[in-house]
């Protein structure tokens, strides 16, 4: 059987994001451990147990919702079906090259913290919302 997976972009976030594929999977929480030591800090931690207003800003949620796609992949391990199409809205098309096997987690984890940092930068600079 062949699946599609289609990643959220920003705004898709909560505190506890992963913790239930972190309670049954050493692979999942192996996702997380991954994230804090690329990042630099307990990004894991964070999604974990809050608080939600950090977890809120841009330099956070954007890795947050990466590392959540890529334990909740990695969690599943041989349970997920072919995966024939992969798509992701906004900072979501990272994990869908992660799961497609064009760009490696680590790759992925340093090109979405610089972008989030970006988007935080340009923010404050021109500051503005959706029409």
């Amino acid at each position: 059987m062949s699946t599609a997976w289609l990643f959220p972009g920003q705004g898709s976030h909560h505190v506890g994001m992963a913790t239930g594929w972190a309670s049954r999977s050493s692979a999942a929480r192996d996702a997380l451990a991954e994230a804090a030591d690329v990042l630099g800090y307990d990004l894991p931690g964070l999604m974990a147990d809050g608080p939600a207003e950090t977890l809120e800003e841009t330099s956070h949620q954007q890795p947050a919702l990466l590392v959540a796609a890529v334990a909740a992949l990695r969690g599943l391990g041989d349970d997920v079906a072919l995966l024939a199409l992969v798509a992701g809205h906004s900072v979501g098309e990272y994990a869908a090259l992660v799961a497609a096997g064009s760009l490696s987690y680590r790759d992925a984890l340093a090109l979405v913290q610089a972008r989030a940092r970006l988007m935080r930068e340009a923010g404050t600079r021109h500051p503005g919302g959706m029409a």
